[in-house]
């Protein structure tokens, strides 16, 4: 789950909550109470920034602020404590292969891709052939289109609908018509 700012709460300062009529019975009696009131400027939730200013125009304003790297915290309980240094390496590496250990799907396609646990750069740099961060990434590139593939691409002309011999073409398929644009009644009378 990705962190996104949208939609967003907003609420209005002048917000005033609704206020129900409540006539009493006592003694037998009904006393009749105020009458009630709607509630005014109600909370929001806007899904987009143009929203967000149409109802800021309006004197909306946020409910708290935004804050990706909080949102990052509470989503992975992950603080870094201080004086914390990355490390590269150990890692993995995925790279597609017809006999790989993990199968990636991508749309509708699925491709095998294996792994390999490099310990530090001098292992990274010994690695032959492209090697990706994730095994998505290698499945991408898995898929996608090489140079050579466009070129073939361009070479060829352009296909034309299958034709089918005992179809005939669409002009013959069509009944004669009037001057309307409908099916004549008897196509055979001219």
């Amino acid at each position: 789950m990705s962190f996104s700012e949208y939609p967003k709460a907003m609420k209005h300062p002048a917000h005033r909550a609704a206020v129900l009529s409540k006539d009493e019975v006592v003694n037998g009696k009904i006393i009749k109470a105020p009458p009630g009131s709607p509630e005014k400027f109600p909370d929001v939730f806007v899904n987009n920034a143009d929203q967000e200013q149409q109802y800021a125009a309006l004197g909306y304003v946020p409910n708290g602020v935004s804050d990706p790297e909080a949102y990052r915290r509470a989503m992975t309980n992950n603080e870094e404590p201080a004086g914390h240094q990355h490390h590269e390496y150990p890692r993995y590496l995925y790279q597609p292969h017809a006999s790989g250990e993990h199968e990636v799907s991508v749309g509708a396609d699925t491709v095998a891709v294996r792994s390999v646990l490099v310990n530090h750069e001098a292992a990274h740099k010994a690695l032959r052939g492209e090697w990706f961060e994730t095994p998505m990434h290698a499945a991408e590139a898995a898929l996608a289109p090489t140079g050579a593939d466009l070129e073939e691409e361009e070479d060829l002309p352009p296909e034309d609908p299958p034709t089918n011999p005992d179809v005939p073409p669409l002009e013959e398929q069509q009944a004669p018509r009037n001057k309307g644009g409908r099916p004549r009644k008897n196509p055979e009378v001219a």
